[in-house]
């Protein structure tokens, strides 16, 4: 599921650049790593999938990867 291609991309990453928050969802369920980073971008910088949909204006994946984050954290308490 966190196999990388070129770049360092995962699946993850190709769901959240291309607007795709329902394959964001299901990767996410099933386990994915979602602080992964690109070996680099377009601008040179290394990227997690959540920078490369903030970017690219995806708000809904922003939203699920966030709601994730913090469903994650309320667990932890």
């Amino acid at each position: 599921i966190d196999a990388k291609a070129e770049r360092g991309w995962t699946p993850f990453h190709y769901a959240c650049f291309m607007d795709k928050p329902a394959a964001v969802k299901v990767l996410i369920r099933a386990g994915c790593r979602i602080g992964v980073v690109t070996k680099h971008h377009i601008q040179q910088q290394s990227r997690t999938g959540r920078q490369l949909a903030e970017s690219a204006g995806h708000a809904e994946v922003v939203k699920v990867i966030d709601s994730t984050i913090s469903d994650a954290e309320a667990a932890k308490k």
